[in-house]
């Protein structure tokens, strides 16, 4: 992987709402927040297959870094674990009147 300096994570903050780094093994990739676009691909994609969820996130909201990781399904599961981080909701509260 090309070295990705703090200019260049800079950058994509600017273009995108967040940037997340993920690590497994030594190997790096950086993603972008999911669109509810994408979370909608990804949530309708798991109901065939349960691994489809995390897969469709990384593949979809990737920006650059070792391509092992979308590659080797080794360190894709060991990713995939972590996805959820990226995806969580606001504090909500539905009231009947």
């Amino acid at each position: 992987m090309t070295n990705i300096d703090q200019a260049q994570i800079d950058a994509w903050k600017a273009e995108y709402e967040e940037v997340w780094r993920l690590t497994v093994a030594g190997k790096v990739g950086f993603l972008k927040m999911p669109t509810r676009k994408i979370l909608s691909y990804a949530y309708v994609a798991a109901k065939t297959d349960p691994f489809k969820f995390p897969e469709t996130i990384i593949n979809e909201c990737w920006i650059a870094g070792d391509e092992e990781l979308k590659t080797n399904d080794k360190l894709l599961m060991s990713a995939s674990a972590h996805v959820e981080k990226m995806v969580q909701m606001e504090e909500a509260e539905l009231v009947k009147l």
